[in-house]
């Protein structure tokens, strides 16, 4: 998706796409992490968010019981280097990249 977008935003869409694939690939997910407490706050509140990303957190929230995820918390930047790196890297490019099974050697050591 190309545009735009207010860093929630962007962060709520990354979760999005994790949960989708965690879904396709059939894992179950106990807990989920991201770096902005607004969105784990939306994710784990009784209403999802107001405003433009509502939808997204709606859709978030049913991916969530899909794959069994039943608490998503805020972790700060500083304690997950390696999601941040390849977060940063997502930015600058213009190609889609899915890795399984590895890391990528792009990546810096967790």
């Amino acid at each position: 998706m190309q545009g735009c977008f207010p860093v929630e935003v962007c962060e709520a869409l990354a979760l999005r796409e994790g949960l989708v694939l965690a879904r396709m690939h059939g894992i179950d997910v106990d807990w989920a992490e991201v770096d902005a407490s607004v969105v784990a706050a939306g994710v784990n509140g009784p209403n999802s968010s107001n405003g433009a990303a509502s939808f997204i957190f709606d859709d978030i929230v049913g991916l969530c019981k899909d794959v069994g995820v039943v608490k998503c918390q805020a972790i700060p930047r500083s304690g997950n280097g390696v999601a941040h790196h390849l977060a940063s890297l997502a930015v600058s490019s213009s190609r889609d990249f899915v890795w399984q099974g590895s890391c990528p050697g792009v990546a810096p050591p967790g």
